[in-house]
């Protein structure tokens, strides 16, 4: 849900819900692969429920949503947690 495409859409962020697991609402990284498709998707591992990603223009800041449906606030993380998991 709520999927956030990069400016030169290299890269698909999204939020995935999981019921079974401990953290439920996580965010999600597919990388466009060289044939034009999307990789396999991968966790980006916040440590809190996340949703409904955004990252700034310059590419350096991730900012999602966490907390309780109504009580959840804005939050940011460096945009490296993205770069880190890029396929080499």
């Amino acid at each position: 849900m709520y999927p956030f495409i990069a400016p030169d859409e290299s890269y698909l962020v999204f939020n995935s819900r999981r019921p079974d697991a401990i953290i439920k609402s996580v965010l999600c990284v597919s990388f466009r692969n060289a044939q034009g498709g999307w990789g396999e998707p991968q966790l980006i591992d916040l440590g809190v429920e996340a949703g409904t990603p955004f990252v700034t223009r310059d590419g350096k800041f991730l900012f999602f949503t966490s907390g309780e449906r109504g009580k959840s606030d804005i939050y940011w993380v460096s945009a490296e947690v993205i770069e880190e998991l890029r396929p080499q």
